[in-house]
């Protein structure tokens, strides 16, 4: 009875108010069109952008823009394939921070007021002739001023480092010099740690349930005819076949795509941007859900400070700031893509029911057995299409494991073959050698029977014969030393007798 209430509640159609993104779109685009007076369009940019900023604050701003002529040459060097079908690529981005530091400040000049123009004009100038690209200041206080800026590439980021880090130089209303402290500018792409500390924080998060782990990739700040020419074109199927480079994709989700998305609300509409433009909006956001961690991982590596680069049929670039992330929402969690579709279908239902008031007047006395038919055929409905969700679920399911079987039987097959090929080649060393052992036995024993033929036939005397000599020759060498020895002991003692008889006689 509940589902029944949700459809005959009644809702107002409001529209969202305007996210944290703010996109300045109609002017530019215009200029994509007609490609001419890009100077003065330029500084009406600028103006326009620096008085959103003023109004917007900290609010991200997406930029689409064609690059200049002498800026292309250098940006096409290094890009990623991406889409190759309508020549989307990825490019690095390349940032520079640069910190001013200050003196410090006397009791006179205490109230004394710094040029921040003047202070970027200057670095500008160190920094000749390497551009640096959208210089701003990032964060200003007593002891220093710090700037960011963009480069082309790593070879003018490696050379602007080495040109202004510990440079000094004169300001005006400064005795002493100003010095420069340079780094390469740091991303606010999410790292492996962040994510990885934020669902282990996280209360209400479980790593089991798919959509409560880190799998899913937020993708922000896609121009819709980069990716979509034509209306026919499926933008899911695009992305899908995109993104699935990086891993097998779980699901996959785009808010642009659905009518009645704007018309949900912010927790379950996945919408984050919001554009100020009529009509169609330009770009579109994606979530993109991985059925294992390590697809969510190539992704997240492969867009990190990444922006999009689109070759032109004149042959002109145009490039787009990309807004990347994990999710943190659980939106493609089975509970709120069942809360869009019940959201879904009650919205339906109601413009269905303003719809019939429109075409026919409305009576006063309402006929309650034909609204309880009307609740229940809507009611079918949704467990329908929360079968057919389930049955499309288990087909998806059946097919990974399918194929994880598949590859696992692979892998035992190939350690099969080395582990045979292994045995193989003990057995045939082992007879091998067995073989050799038996040759070379059998090689001597025929050289012996040579050796007794030979001597056979030459009449040598026999071994033993031999031997009997040797042995006889060394017992008469024996002897005739044992005799030596007394002959010598035999002199030895007659010498002494004869020097102890003149004693006696004294």
């Amino acid at each position: 009875m509940y589902v029944a209430k949700c459809f005959v509640r009644h809702q107002k159609e409001t529209q969202p108010p305007p996210d944290s993104t703010t996109m300045l779109v109609p002017r530019i685009l215009s200029r994509w069109d007609k490609g001419g007076n890009e100077g003065e369009e330029k500084k009406e940019d600028e103006l326009i952008q620096e008085n959103s900023e003023k109004e917007i604050g900290n609010k991200m701003t997406i930029t689409l823009k064609n690059l200049e002529p002498e800026d292309e040459a250098s940006t096409s060097i290094g890009l990623i394939p991406f889409y190759t079908a309508m020549d989307v690529y990825l490019k690095p981005i390349y940032s520079i921070k640069i910190r001013v530091i200050l003196p410090r400040l006397r009791q006179a000049q205490v109230g004394q007021s710094i040029s921040n123009w003047d202070l970027k004009e200057k670095i500008k100038k160190l920094a000749s002739p390497i551009e640096l690209i959208n210089i701003k200041v990032s964060q200003s206080t007593l002891e220093e001023v710090e700037f960011i800026s963009s480069l082309k590439n790593d070879q003018d980021l490696k050379r602007a480092v080495e040109l202004l880090h510990d440079c000094q130089f004169r300001a005006l209303g400064f005795t002493e010099q100003l010095k420069l402290s340079v780094e390469e500018g740091t991303s606010d792409f999410p790292t492996r740690a962040e994510w990885d500390k934020f669902f282990r924080e996280a209360e209400d998060m479980d790593e089991r349930v798919p959509g409560e782990r880190p799998d899913t990739v937020y993708i922000g700040g896609l121009p819709h005819d980069w990716f979509q020419p034509k209306k026919s074109y499926n933008l899911e199927d695009t992305m899908e076949e995109i993104m699935s480079e990086y891993g097998e994709i779980r699901k996959i989700d785009i808010p642009q795509s659905d009518l009645y998305r704007k018309q949900m609300d912010q927790e379950i509409s996945g919408l984050r941007m919001s554009w100020w433009t009529l009509g169609s909006e330009p770009f579109f956001e994606a979530y993109v859900q991985y059925t294992e961690y390590k697809g969510f991982v190539n992704a997240m590596n492969t867009l990190h400070g990444k922006q999009l680069i689109r070759k032109m049929p004149s042959g002109k670039l145009q490039e787009a700031s990309l807004k990347v992330d994990f999710d943190r929402t659980k939106h493609l969690t089975d509970k709120k893509i069942l809360l869009r579709s019940l959201k879904r279908s009650c919205i339906q239902y109601q413009m269905e029911v303003k719809q019939k008031k429109e075409d026919s007047k409305p009576t006063k006395e309402d006929n309650s057995e034909k609204r309880q038919k009307e609740q229940q055929k809507i009611a079918r409905r949704i467990l329908r299409e929360e079968k057919r969700r389930q049955k499309i679920e288990k087909i998806k399911q059946e097919a990974f494991l399918r194929k994880k079987l598949k590859r696992k039987r692979k892998e035992v097959k190939s350690k099969r073959k080395i582990e045979s090929k292994r045995l193989l080649e003990y057995i045939f060393d082992y007879h091998f050698k067995k073989f050799e052992a038996k040759a070379r036995e059998k090689e001597s024993k025929d050289i012996m029977l040579q050796l007794s033929e030979y001597v056979k036939q030459n009449g040598l005397d026999d071994e033993d014969r031999l031997r009997e000599n040797l042995l006889r020759g060394k017992e008469l060498r024996l002897r005739a030393k044992m005799a030596q020895k007394v002959l010598n002991e035999v002199e030895n003692e007659s010498s002494t007798k004869r020097k102890r008889k003149p004693k006696l006689q004294n």
